[in-house]
């Protein structure tokens, strides 16, 4: 396999990875540096980070753990 085939397999995952994302549009909170943040998610970027917008702008998550507000009424 040739690395421009890779390029072009990594372009398509990410582009089905951010169709069906169930996160775009959610309020959610997660911890940064021991500090939590409320945020409401606007995308993936095309390295797979999350795109979110808190009170401080926008921010990228590369990873972690986050919660979706409201998501425990959903669960009990």
């Amino acid at each position: 396999m040739r690395l421009g085939d890779l390029d072009a397999l990594k372009k398509e995952f990410i582009k089905e990875y951010q169709s069906r994302s169930l996160l775009n549009g959610k309020e959610i909170t997660y911890q940064k540096e021991g500090n939590e943040y409320k945020a409401k998610v606007i995308g993936i970027d095309d390295d797979a980070n999350l795109i979110v917008e808190n009170n401080k702008g926008i921010e990228k998550i590369s990873h972690g753990e986050i919660q979706i507000i409201g998501m425990e009424q959903l669960l009990v």
